[in-house]
């Protein structure tokens, strides 16, 4: 353990190329800090058609190294909507690799068969993440789905973000602050029910609270 924090630090400290260090230069957070790479399947255009009738039920397996993310599968569609966030938590080194090496994110399309040793590919492609590391901000790509031999084969819309830990802490504190769906609900019911109280029953609830406020010590 010693010796591979070791080597990370020589290797951010003593950057091997120019680019190398220009990158680590403008990384505005540490390498070893922890957080998330958020990654948002948005939707997908033109993919190729491998059932019979002329569809496909399309899937992503997005990878970051050795982790892989799974998203659900869409049914008999060759311009799919997923909408659906992958999460991969963990060291900011650890997820992106090592800082002379390419900072890429594989995505595989595949079109669901029921047997995962049966779905068969609608293409590949790899996304460069140093936008991501060269801005807090999320960034966005349309990434050009490549099969070998047959070229283009559609694209894949996605968002990707890098959160640290202390901005999720801080997102949690504001979701836990807002308030919820159902309490919400509530108050709207509660304020549409005095507003739709009448006239005769809102005096008389005022006159009653003006006496007890009169009579009280």
């Amino acid at each position: 353990w010693f010796a591979e924090c070791y080597a990370r630090c020589e290797r951010r400290l003593f950057p091997a190329t120019v680019a190398e260090r220009e990158l680590l230069d403008a990384i505005s957070w540490d390498v070893l800090e922890r957080g998330v790479v958020r990654v948002t399947a948005v939707r997908g255009a033109g993919l190729p058609a491998k059932d019979k009738g002329g569809t496909s039920d399309p899937y992503l397996k997005i990878s970051l190294h050795d982790v892989v993310r799974r998203s659900k599968v869409v049914k008999k569609s060759l311009n799919p909507e997923w909408n659906e966030t992958l999460e991969f938590k963990g060291r900011l080194c650890d997820l992106i690799g090592k800082p002379n090496a390419p900072r890429l994110m594989k995505v595989a399309a595949w079109d669901h068969d029921g047997h995962f040793d049966l779905d068969d590919s609608l293409g590949r492609a790899m996304v460069d993440l140093e936008p991501i590391l060269r801005s807090k901000e999320p960034a966005d790509f349309v990434v050009p789905l490549m099969q070998r031999g047959e070229g283009q084969q559609g694209i894949i819309d996605l968002k990707v973000h890098w959160l640290t830990r202390e901005e999720l802490k801080a997102e949690e504190a504001a979701k836990a602050a807002a308030p919820s769906p159902t309490s919400a609900k509530k108050m709207g019911r509660s304020d549409a029910s005095r507003q739709t109280q009448p006239a005769s029953s809102r005096q008389a609830s005022e006159s009653s609270e003006s006496q007890r406020e009169s009579s009280a010590p």
